[in-house]
């Protein structure tokens, strides 16, 4: 099944273990501005094995996905926020270093994608993706772990 919903700047992945198997439920995070609407088309879970990789999906309308730097974070429960990866089409890819040699972004059409590879229990958390909104020089661009 897949579901259509209006969002604007971030993405909700939960993922959860369901026996030996993960289960990753998606749901949609709105906020009110003057853009124009951004469309989020999902699947309503994912599954991966333990030790496996996972794929989540933002596939986003309403702006050229090329345009923008695009930031992916995850939050555990109970824990803050985690910076997870930034990247832009033709630009450096910057990944904190806790999740270096196992996590891809990419890009494809309006799809951004995160490859999670050797997934374990601690990648267990709310997953957001998120477009920098802000303009900057590529001189002055830098990134660090929140």
């Amino acid at each position: 099944m897949v579901t259509t919903m209006e969002l604007r700047m971030s993405r909700d992945v939960m993922m959860k273990f369901t026996s030996s198997r993960l289960l990753v439920s998606m749901q949609a995070s709105f906020t009110s501005g003057s853009e124009a609407a951004i469309t989020l088309t999902q699947p309503s879970s994912v599954r991966a094995k333990p030790g496996s990789s996972i794929t989540l999906d933002c596939v986003v309308s309403g702006y050229n996905i090329n345009d923008h730097h695009l930031h992916w974070v995850r939050q555990a429960p109970g824990k803050r926020l985690v910076w997870v990866t930034g990247f832009r089409t033709g630009y450096a890819t910057i990944t904190a270093n806790e999740f270096k040699g196992r996590v891809t972004p990419s890009t494809s059409g309006s799809t951004a994608r995160l490859k999670i590879d050797r997934r374990t229990a601690a990648d267990t958390a709310t997953y957001y993706c998120a477009r920098e909104t802000q303009c900057w020089l590529p001189s002055f661009l830098s990134y660090s772990n929140l």
